[in-house]
């Protein structure tokens, strides 16, 4: 009985893992965006501008990609996309209308500004020619994966958009003030850094900071409310 109970265990663990094995390889493709062009692209025809002058020089990064050819796409915050070389020389900016939040991908020469309020995809070229418009379909994390990834490569370099104290490329945040590369034999180059003094983190321990004196304040005033309210009562009443 025992090595029947020992076989089924067994049994059962040799098939858990194929099952792992064969399914986390499997995520890389899956990761891909499912899209689905649609016939009406009329509503971003006078959303999106260009400009040949970089406008958004300072301001702090939503999102970034990489293309094949080494060029860098970031999303500024205040709805401005830059595109740049291999070399981060300026090439052109774009910057669009939209009330939610947004990112950029390369998608061959083209560029996809993605909304995501609507979960839409707007192909353009780097001048702001609108070129196609998609409803995104998928996968559901592909917001999380995608287009906030961290973490891009391009021959034999990694790129990062950091923050002060961010260590591990799975934390996210809603904005970062650096965009830095590493190459395999440890050289790093920053190539580009806002002019914000704090981070997202640091902005965002500021507010929790902030609230939580008002709380605190306001307890301590009510409590001195509610102790001098009897005081007054009693001098009335004398």
């Amino acid at each position: 009985m025992k090595m029947l109970t020992l076989k089924v265990i067994l049994f059962l663990g040799i098939t858990l893992f194929g099952i792992l094995a064969i399914t986390f390889p499997l995520k890389a493709f899956a990761s891909e965006i499912e899209m689905e062009m649609i016939a009406d692209d009329t509503y971003y025809q006078d959303k999106i501008q260009y400009s040949g002058e970089w406008t958004s020089r300072g301001e702090a990064i939503r999102s970034y990609d990489v293309s094949d050819q080494g060029w860098v796409a970031i999303a500024f915050t205040k709805n401005k996309i830059g595109i740049f070389d291999e070399n981060m020389n300026f090439i052109s900016e774009l910057s669009f209308e939209t009330s939610g939040v947004y990112g950029v991908l390369w998608y061959g020469e083209s560029i996809l500004i993605m909304d995501n309020t609507p979960h839409r995809a707007i192909e353009c070229d780097i001048y702001g020619e609108i070129i196609r418009v998609f409803d995104v379909k998928g996968p559901d994390t592909y917001w999380f994966d995608i287009v906030e990834k961290r973490m891009r490569k391009w021959e034999g370099w990694r790129y990062y958009c950091m923050n002060k104290r961010m260590n591990s490329d799975s934390v996210h945040s809603t904005y970062y003030i650096a965009l830095e590369r590493k190459s395999k034999d440890g050289k790093k180059e920053i190539l580009y850094k806002s002019d914000r003094k704090l981070d997202a983190g640091e902005s965002g321990i500021l507010i929790a900071g902030g609230c939580y004196l008002f709380v605190i304040l306001a307890f301590v005033s009510s409590i001195l409310y509610a102790w001098k309210a009897p005081t007054k009562t009693k001098e009335k009443q004398n």
